[in-house]
């Protein structure tokens, strides 16, 4: 049997909400186990709606500990070449 893909996501702005109803929907493909965001109040939100409890305020952190297998990118759009390399 396949597990699901094990996805930390970074940015828990507008986008990140339109995101979350297809890692809710298909769990057994998609498993959301980390988010970060370096606005807290924001991140604990969109966690607890996830039902996430790791949680980052750094992108470099969260890719160092967590146990993630893929990373969904919900920054702006700035951000996302340096976040992608790394």
């Amino acid at each position: 049997m396949n597990r699901p893909l094990k996805v930390g996501l970074v940015g828990t702005g507008s986008i990140a909400w339109y995101h979350l109803p297809a890692f809710l929907q298909y769990p057994d493909r998609v498993k959301l186990t980390a988010v970060c965001d370096i606005r807290s109040e924001e991140m604990e939100k969109f966690a607890q709606k996830a039902g996430i409890t790791e949680c980052y305020t750094n992108y470099f952190e969260m890719l160092e500990k967590a146990d993630i297998e893929a990373v969904d990118i919900c920054t702006i759009h700035d951000q996302h070449a340096a976040q992608m390399l790394a």
